[in-house]
């Protein structure tokens, strides 16, 4: 199964514009977060792309929009650690209005083999990276004009997974993290959208024989978070749930 090629005939068009602001996505290396950067390449934001591997930010950046390049910082840091120093960065990059949390790590294995150190692992990538993203930024956030934070937590945030539990366990602390973030910005305000999100077509299928028919296009995704981000300050979309329109596909 190839990604993202499958899909690449189904792009919906940009709606909405970001000029002027600057976006921070995490985990955009490969997979999903790529497809969102390159999404939001088209919308005339600046882009700051984050994720551990410095070869595939450098990727991502050539698939963006080639007008879009010069306003694309790509940055290697692993949030899972700590958070960002933005007085390291350049402006207009250390100082974003929107923040798109995308970057995760699954783990199929059952609870009763699952070891502490795996446990750690799933904490540290699914919940870490988002805690430590918004540490990063939120002081320089809250008097932005035009602020937002998007996460994508995972369907596992919202159901018990028998074969993946420290998995769903993971994404369950994310999600609470969110919601309670969301309560404690109420009077900024700053909106926080948690996007439960379900099978999606990516790089973590690469190895399996999945029909990418059944899987969430990850281009709707992109799509989904590009009409969040360009909402007016007043509105807040606090929960969306996206899935498979056949449903949820195995493993589950």
């Amino acid at each position: 199964m190839t990604f993202p090629d499958s899909h690449s005939s189904y792009r919906p068009s940009i709606t909405g514009t970001l000029a002027g602001e600057t976006v921070v996505i995490s985990g955009a290396s490969q997979g999903i977060g790529r497809v969102i950067a390159q999404w939001f390449s088209h919308s005339e934001a600046s882009l700051l792309l984050v994720a551990r591997n410095q070869e595939k930010l450098i990727e991502t950046r050539a698939l963006c929009e080639i007008e879009a390049q010069p306003r694309i910082e790509i940055l290697s840091h692993d949030l899972a650690v700590d958070p960002i120093q933005p007085a390291s960065l350049p402006e207009p990059f250390s100082s974003p209005s929107i923040l798109v949390s995308v970057a995760g790590s699954f783990l199929y294995k059952t609870l009763e083999n699952t070891t502490k150190e795996e446990y750690q692992q799933q904490l540290d990538v699914n919940l870490f990276t988002c805690i430590n993203l918004v540490k990063s930024f939120l002081p320089s956030l809250k008097i932005q004009r035009h602020k937002r934070i998007i996460a994508i937590d995972s369907i596992a945030a919202t159901v018990g997974l028998g074969d993946s539990g420290a998995y769903a366990s993971s994404k369950h602390a994310l999600l609470g993290y969110l919601r309670s973030l969301r309560e404690e910005l109420r009077h900024e305000p700053v909106p926080v959208t948690s996007i439960h999100l379900g099978q999606t077509h990516s790089t973590s299928w690469a190895s399996s024989d999945m029909d990418p028919a059944k899987l969430i296009n990850p281009w709707d995704v992109a799509q989904s978070i590009h009409s969040v981000a360009c909402l007016s300050p007043p509105t807040s979309v606090d929960e969306l749930t996206i899935m498979p329109s056949g449903g949820p596909v195995a493993p589950f």
